[in-house]
């Protein structure tokens, strides 16, 4: 047997080794792709600002108006759109979500309660309310928030303000919403 023979028979000899660990790889895959389903599976996101403030008219103490102002898409990002400041889940299977925001606001009244808070489908989440007291005129008071909720096709997520001092405007000087769904519980969710 020459030396050419020789290389091409231990060249075949590997390549057969090569594909017998390749169907082997292929047989163990489904296992781990179902142990591991949450982690393949892209993550949704969106994020939106207001890039122009306007003032949020407030004409009661117990309501939870939208935050008024010029909304822009920052991230596109995968699973959402925008409109009119709020953020409309578009994927297809239910999500747990992180939603963030951090704002500054003014009043042009003293001593006013203020409360901010995740809307889902136009209903206050109440683990997601943070009070903050504007006290001087004009001055700007800013916070943050951050909620978990689950998502499912169509929810809608935005901020809503509501002034339990008196039905004193408030304007958002700066305001940003975004959301990303966790990459440990995407499947299996229970959405009310």
């Amino acid at each position: 047997m020459t030396s050419d023979e020789r290389f091409r028979n231990e060249l075949a000899r590997l390549d057969k080794r090569i594909d017998d660990l390749a169907l082997t790889k292929l047989r163990e895959t489904p296992r781990i792709l179902r142990r591991d389903l949450d982690l393949i599976v892209p993550v949704s996101h969106s994020e939106i600002y207001i890039s122009s403030s306007a003032a949020t008219t407030i004409s009661d103490t117990t309501t939870y108006f939208l935050v008024n102002g010029t909304y822009t898409h920052s991230v596109v990002g995968t699973d959402f759109t925008h409109s009119g400041g709020r953020l409309t889940y578009t994927g297809n299977r239910n999500k747990m979500m992180h939603i963030f925001s951090s704002w500054g606001m003014k009043s042009g009244s003293v001593n006013q309660d203020v409360e901010v808070g995740v809307r889902k489908n136009g209903t206050i989440v109440t683990a997601s309310i943070i009070p903050r007291r504007l006290a001087v005129t004009n001055d700007v008071g800013s916070s943050a928030l951050h909620s978990m909720l689950t998502m499912k096709d169509g929810d809608i997520i935005d901020v809503g303000v509501r002034n339990t001092s008196g039905s004193n405007d408030v304007t958002f000087t700066s305001l940003n919403l975004g959301i990303i769904s966790s990459p440990n519980n995407m499947t299996g969710v229970t959405v009310p």
